[in-house]
């Protein structure tokens, strides 16, 4: 900010508790079965980056439909 010649900006603390919090619930996402996980969230739409992301293997995953790819990006639907 002060390359730009901003305003020095304040920021609220995060507490150390809050932090923990949502390392345990990402941890818990990654641990625990993929399909659950996205209908938990109510996740409705997946999209993957095929460049980015050449390590999944998407088309395993019987609950996710292709509907289209624009240049490298996939959008599935969730069902």
């Amino acid at each position: 900010r002060r390359f730009f010649h901003l305003p020095e900006k304040k920021y609220e603390k995060i507490p150390r508790e809050k932090v923990e919090e949502f390392i345990r619930l990402a941890d818990g996402i990654k641990s625990g079965n993929f399909e659950e996980q996205l209908k938990k969230y109510r996740v409705d739409y997946f999209i993957q980056d095929k460049e980015k992301d050449i390590n999944w293997k998407l088309s395993e995953l019987d609950f996710l439909q292709p509907l289209v790819e624009i240049n490298n990006l996939i959008i599935y639907k969730v069902n």
